[in-house]
């Protein structure tokens, strides 16, 4: 049973690299795009009758599955309290657990060396996507957002590669540091991602990678190792930037402090109206959560979704302010800040966890990935989406070692 689970939690990882290119490609198969709703139903029946869920079994697991069930409960009472359509907050369970499902189920049914197979994966994508996007940006003239490589060229795909370049990073100078692989194919990995990173004109990516780059060597036990690396780090990054320049010359003042502050302060869509990134929590607080049972609850799990069949009336009136672009926003919007606090606190608690078992792959990747995931929140709506099934579980590997530890006990 578990080995059948194992193949389909691998697949789903593996589908998430071409779901959006293959849906282009073949508009007849559009229904694909709920394949992963199918295997996470199918992960989630498994999880439930698997009958040594709780064998292995460590406190910090513990506290993370108390505090999804806390949320969980939390969208419940905030669901009786506001009446509102049932339809709306199944859809709104779904966006918000799919992926903690995922992660649950990969620290169930995953075994410690596949860590390296998902790397591997990962580390492949990235090479394959590189002259992809080359292609789709200097023959066949696509520009920024529409430039995705195997996600194909639909508006929005660069959430996707954003999150896939940070963890092509994180996997790179981690297992750098662990002698698992060379200067020359970690160098490779970085030029690659630069590339891609200029291509798509993600100019995030390159603040994304200073932060992935100093927090591995901070976190690092064999800090040598890694000073080439950071030295080459710097000249393939101003290639990389050059490039970006080059291929869109409005970018060539984004490092300047007053270009970054009016970048923070842009809505999603700068055309128009919308929540920005720093603004979203007053401003929804202030024009949205006015009394206390929905600024600690929000307005309902779904309320302010886009369903597959008809659309909520808040999104009917609201839908010009781009909330739903920002995974902070929706998140307060709709659970308040109790499931905000809950929420961040699912990523954070174990933080010093993977700090004292950082000697480990797994662990030296989920602590740096977690920063990470703090921005992408911030960034895009990149945790809302099936990106996120890239990342969760590289928060699962740590605890699938722990369980090797208990076993060792026992």
């Amino acid at each position: 049973m578990s080995i059948s689970i194992r193949s389909i939690i691998i697949f789903l990882f593996s589908y998430t690299f071409i779901n959006l290119g293959v849906i282009e490609i073949f508009p007849f198969l559009s229904a694909l795009k709920y394949v992963s709703d199918i295997l996470i139903i199918i992960l989630f029946v498994s999880i439930l009758r698997k009958k040594n869920k709780y064998e292995f079994n460590s406190p910090i697991l513990r506290q993370l599955k108390i505090i999804l069930f806390s949320l969980f409960f939390l969208t419940l009472l905030s669901y009786f309290l506001h009446h509102e359509n049932f339809f709306y907050y199944l859809w709104g369970l779904r966006n918000l657990f799919k992926y903690f499902i995922f992660w649950y189920a990969c620290t169930l049914f995953l075994k410690k060396d596949d860590f390296y197979l998902f790397a591997k994966i990962s580390l492949i994508a990235l090479f394959i996507n590189t002259p992809i996007m080359i292609y789709q940006a200097l023959i066949l003239n696509l520009f920024g957002d529409n430039v995705g490589g195997l996600w194909g060229t639909i508006t929005g795909v660069n959430g996707y590669t954003n999150i896939h370049l940070v963890l092509s990073n994180i996997f790179a100078l981690v297992l750098l540091s662990k002698k698992r692989i060379s200067y020359f194919l970690t160098a490779c990995i970085i030029l690659c991602s630069c590339i891609q990173a200029a291509v798509a004109e993600l100019k995030f990516f390159f603040i994304e990678f200073v932060i992935l780059l100093s927090l591995t060597f901070i976190f690092s036990k064999n800090k040598i190792r890694l000073l080439p690396i950071i030295s080459a780090s710097i000249f393939v990054l101003s290639l990389g930037f050059s490039l970006l320049v080059f291929l869109y010359n409005n970018n060539e003042n984004f490092f300047t402090f007053d270009s970054l502050s009016s970048y923070s302060e842009e809505s999603y869509a700068s055309h128009s109206a919308g929540i920005d990134r720093m603004t979203a929590l007053p401003l929804i607080k202030t024009i949205f959560l006015t009394t206390i049972d929905k600024f600690l609850l929000g307005i309902g799990l779904g309320n302010a979704e886009f369903t597959i069949l008809y659309t909520p009336i808040f999104m009917q009136k609201f839908e010009f302010l781009h909330i739903y672009f920002f995974s902070h926003g929706m998140l307060f919007l709709e659970t308040g800040l109790l499931g905000l606090i809950l929420y961040y606190l699912f990523f954070l608690l174990p933080v010093p966890y993977y700090y004292r078992n950082r000697t480990n792959e797994d662990s030296q990747t989920a602590l740096v990935l977690t920063f990470l995931i703090l921005t992408f929140t911030f960034y895009n709506q990149s945790m809302r989406i099936d990106s996120a099934l890239l990342v969760f579980p590289f928060l699962a590997f740590p605890f699938i070692s722990s369980k090797r530890l208990d076993t060792n006990k026992k």
